[in-house]
């Protein structure tokens, strides 16, 4: 058990006392109307932890193999305890042991960092029978969240969102192999599909009501309602009623199907009903079949994506008993379809009232999709790894420090995430407010396989296996647990923060903190030059809680800073207004004004600036990020008042800080040259 105990300094400070405590902040997260950045000061603490609710079940749940090259799972019944060499204590020998220890100390992690975002919580990945009443997984992702929950109210934090997934896979179930090869006996004939673990769930009956008034065709009708138009009892999912072929081997929900739109709100209604905030859709091309449809085919098809959703919505925000008005939904990737090869088009659907593209998500996520910079790897060190896309040759940002020094390591780039391209605004789902661009967070993924020759040697540099968006050989998980030592994971998230801050204007990008990481790489690997080789065993699944120093790093680099703000005025900025009299063509009128600008000096990584001004005619539209240029147009005073809101400052506070312009006087009107007017603007645009 003393491996589950591997709390970082300070850490048993955050455990709370006994007992339940009021909450602080409500039963929900709040996305605080007063905040011009609701969603962004969540996502700006979000924190990684994959499998954490797998800690509170008491199957182990195993994949590959173990540490010691031993089979985790031995043949007998998968939901059988003695099917697997790991035994129901915190050994960590198998992925996803049977360790309430671990779970304690992750939690106490997230209180610690403060998170306000916690990703991936529970996921049911080709496991469907876990959707069972009642099932060891259902009582363990409703304990996860009453756990979290407890542990901030008693540590006086404001709850965060808890995410669990609602993943694109249909697991088709076990099946015996080719006619007269033995069969387990808990193995079945039939084909794919005639063992899945869906045909064992019941479909509830305010499921089946939730979508009677789609049931059309009488012979649907009588299928799910009986004579009285009541939904019959008894009715079980069927794997070919809700499932499509999406590959050559795999399956996934299908939302054309009416049971497959069913088996996709039923899981996120129990999730819901668990008292989850947030739902990951996993990918809407999959089981929306966006793609690779473009035309009024893919504009149908992302309104019945927008449909489900706006289900979803309803469902959490209506239902006696939900507190989830603050539901918030996500998308991945966020951009889901390749147009032609050069840009990407986000999910959007219909418009507003006032004209504008609608989005169906409120923020989106990315994987990272690392780009290698290890100079022992020099000509691989420029390419965006396995990426089909077309993306902007961008040079790595360097991260030079003695921590890192010779070590394999990567950088993320605006293309990480399949192509994030400025590719058009749309109102947000909550709020409807207009945004220029989703705010997304990008996280440590894991799930691709290293290509080989059929010698076993590694392929030659610049191949990657077919669909492998890894950093050359390792996927972002395992790359960043395995291969970076503890200074050095310490030194990467310091510098990646900032990085992937800095890719947006208004700094709407955010890495999430690698609480869990699953790594999925099970074999041996050469390098190259320079750089040692890779045992041949399994990498062990990483958790931050386990790692003092790289924990205490992201604590630190996630400490709001009071602003350092500057504000001052350039003269000689201008408005164009037209051609003066009596003049040449290379001669306008201006009218000569300064141009104000403010910056925030010292921005920190989880802090989101928005500046609000207000003048003669009233308050103006709100302006994110840490830097304001703005011109004023009319003679008066003005109050330019900055915000900073950050779910790490005290609960119910934003520090605000307002700023007197002085009063501007009448505006006079002039004719200048071209240079002239190119000096002034050039003036205007100074630091």
């Amino acid at each position: 058990m003393l491996g589950c105990l591997s709390w970082f300094a300070g850490l048993a400070q955050a455990q709370t006392a006994a007992g339940p405590c009021p909450p602080v902040a409500g039963l929900v997260p709040s996305l605080d109307s007063s905040s011009a950045a609701p969603v962004e000061r969540y996502l700006a603490r979000a924190v990684a932890m994959n499998g954490l609710c797998e800690e509170l079940m008491p199957a182990p749940f195993a994949w590959n193999q173990a540490n010691d090259k031993t089979p985790c799972y031995t043949g007998g019944p998968p939901n059988d305890p003695a099917s697997y060499n790991d035994s129901l204590t915190c050994r960590g020998l198998c992925n996803y042991p049977y360790c309430p220890a671990n779970f304690a100390a992750d939690v106490s992690l997230l209180v610690r960092l403060k998170a306000s975002f916690v990703q991936f919580a529970a996921s049911a990945w080709n496991s469907p029978e876990r959707f069972l009443p009642g099932s060891e997984y259902l009582q363990a992702a409703a304990q996860t969240v009453r756990r979290i929950n407890e542990e901030y109210d008693c540590a006086g934090l404001a709850r965060p969102f808890i995410q669990a997934s609602v993943l694109e896979n249909a697991d088709p179930g076990p099946v015996c192999g080719a006619p007269g090869t033995p069969c387990a006996a808990w193995m079945q004939p039939g084909p794919p599909g005639t063992n899945s673990g869906v045909n064992r769930v019941l479909i509830p009956p305010e499921v089946i009501a939730e979508f009677a008034a789609e049931m059309q065709a009488d012979s649907v009708r009588t299928y799910y309602l009986d004579e009285a138009g009541q939904p019959r009892s008894g009715l079980k999912f069927r794997f070919s009623r809700l499932t499509y072929l999406f590959d050559n081997t795999s399956y996934t929900p299908d939302l054309t199907k009416l049971e497959g739109r069913m088996w996709l709100f039923y899981q996120a209604k129990t999730y819901l009903d668990l008292g989850y905030t947030s739902l990951h859709m996993g990918q809407p091309k999959v089981w929306g079949k966006l793609y690779p449809v473009m035309g009024e085919a893919r504009a149908q098809a992302l309104h019945q994506v927008a449909v489900l959703i706006g289900r979803i919505r309803r469902y959490a925000r209506t239902t006696p008993g939900h507190a989830n008005a603050a539901l918030v939904l996500t998308a991945e990737p966020m951009s889901e379809v390749d147009n032609n090869g050069q840009h990407t088009v986000k999910l959007i659907d219909g418009t507003t009232a006032a004209g504008r593209d609608r989005y169906i998500f409120d923020f989106a996520m990315a994987t990272m999709r690392a780009r290698e910079t290890s100079p022992a790897l020099d000509d691989r060190a420029n390419t965006n790894a396995g990426t089909s896309y077309q993306c902007p040759v961008v040079a790595p940002a360097a991260l030079n420090t003695p921590a890192c020094a010779g070590q394999f390591m990567a950088t993320i780039d605006p293309c990480h995430g399949f192509n994030f391209l400025p590719d058009g605004g749309g109102a947000t789902a909550l709020g409807q407010a207009y945004a220029s661009q989703l705010p997304y967070v990008v996280y440590f993924d894991h799930g691709n396989t290293i290509l080989r020759k059929a010698n076993g040697d590694l392929a030659p540099t610049g191949q990657l296996s077919p669909g492998n968006m890894g950093t050359w050989n390792w996927d972002d998980s395992g790359w960043f647990s395995a291969a970076l030592s503890d200074a050095c994971q310490a030194d990467w998230l310091r510098f990646q923060f900032a990085n992937v801050r800095s890719f947006s204007a208004a700094q709407l990008g955010f890495l999430a903190a690698p609480g869990r990481l699953i790594n999925s790489l099970r074999v041996g690997l050469d390098l190259g030059p320079g750089l040692p080789d890779r045992p041949e065993a399994a990498v062990p699944d990483y958790r931050l809680a386990a790692h003092p120093a790289v924990a205490a790093a992201v604590a630190a680099a996630w400490e709001p800073t009071v602003p350092r703000v500057t504000l001052r005025a350039t003269p000689g900025a201008g408005l164009s207004l037209g051609q003066c009299a009596l003049s040449t063509f290379l001669h306008r009128t201006f009218r000569q004004l300064p141009a104000w600008r403010g910056a925030v000096a010292n921005p920190d990584v989880t802090s989101i600036y928005s500046w609000r001004i207000t003048g003669p005619r009233g308050p103006e539209p709100a302006v994110m990020g840490p830097v304001l240029t703005f011109f004023p147009t009319e003679p008066g005073e003005y109050t330019v008042t900055l915000q900073q809101d950050n779910m790490g400052l005290p609960v119910a506070t934003h520090g605000i800080y307002s700023y007197r312009v002085p009063g501007v006087g009448a505006v006079a009107e002039v004719c200048l040259t071209r240079n002239e007017r190119r000096a002034a603007r050039r003036a205007a645009q100074a630091p």
